[in-house]
């Protein structure tokens, strides 16, 4: 254990735990925990958790979680949580959850909150106050109805959605993820490119049926919390099933297919469909 009232200029390695009452300019290295009570310049390195009282510039890497009360620039890298009280210039990269009350960065984890955001969210789960928040319900030339969730920025988001054939006959069901961005074509009018990866359940779990599908959709925002997109889809569709039963089907439309190889196909196809918030 090593604890200092005021500053550090230079190297602490403990065992446990390094504090620190004023600032550090240096590096810390502890197999658990590094506190510093002021600001914080270089790297911070720790098994566990690492915090700082004021702001931080250079380096934070923890197994569990990072902590910035102030201001931080540079990176924070933990295995479960980095949290920034106020801006994050740089990069906040978890294995879990990130927060930022001002990003001027990126974020990489799967759950990403930041109260405004000039930067970048990459996750499962992007929540910012003023960012992009869609729920889209959409028809497609694969699945006749889907559900999905669009979270992040203008910038990127990120889209999580299902979807399904119920009817007695061609039965599908599908889910997937994929990236998405918005470019303003006027007040109204935005120009949404995606890319999207999903699944397809055709009646067993042996069989791998991977369709992939880059979009190009026209978004016409009619109000501030209503809607409407349309566009041409290219799908690339992977399968190596080629029974089917119980009134499920294949998706490969019966004309305009194009052989990618021997298990992978191509065809121009569409969706339309209408979004909330």
């Amino acid at each position: 254990y090593n604890m200092v009232g005021n500053t550090v200029n230079g190297v602490q390695i403990a065992g446990v735990s390094n504090t620190v009452f004023g600032d550090v300019k240096g590096v810390q290295i502890a197999g658990v925990h590094n506190h510093v009570g002021g600001s914080a310049q270089w790297a911070q390195l720790s098994g566990v958790s690492n915090f700082v009282d004021s702001t931080m510039e250079g380096w934070q890497v923890a197994g569990v979680v990072n902590y910035v009360n102030k201001s931080a620039r540079g990176m924070q890298i933990a295995g479960v949580a980095n949290i920034t009280a106020k801006e994050v210039k740089g990069v906040q990269l978890s294995g879990v959850f990130n927060y930022a009350k001002k990003l001027k960065g990126v974020q990489i984890g799967l759950i990403n909150v930041c109260d405004t955001s000039e930067g970048y969210s990459i996750g499962l789960i992007n929540i910012s106050r003023n960012g992009y928040h869609k729920l889209s319900l959409y028809n497609t030339d694969v699945a006749h109805v889907n559900l999905g969730l669009k979270t992040g920025t203008e910038n990127i988001y990120t889209i999580l959605f299902a979807g399904m054939n119920a009817g007695t006959r061609q039965q599908a069901w599908t889910f997937g993820a994929g990236l998405g961005a918005a470019y303003s074509l006027g007040k109204k009018l935005s120009l949404n490119p995606e890319l999207t990866v999903q699944h397809l359940y055709l009646g067993d779990w042996e069989h791998y049926n991977i369709l992939n599908r880059a979009s190009l959709n026209l978004n016409y925002q009619i109000s501030t919390i209503f809607s409407v997109f349309t566009g041409p889809v290219y799908n690339i569709y992977s399968s190596n099933q080629t029974a089917f039963s119980n009134n499920y089907h294949s998706p490969v439309p019966d004309n305009g297919v194009q052989k990618l190889g021997n298990d992978t196909e191509g065809w121009l196809g569409w969706n339309i469909g209408i979004s909330l918030f």
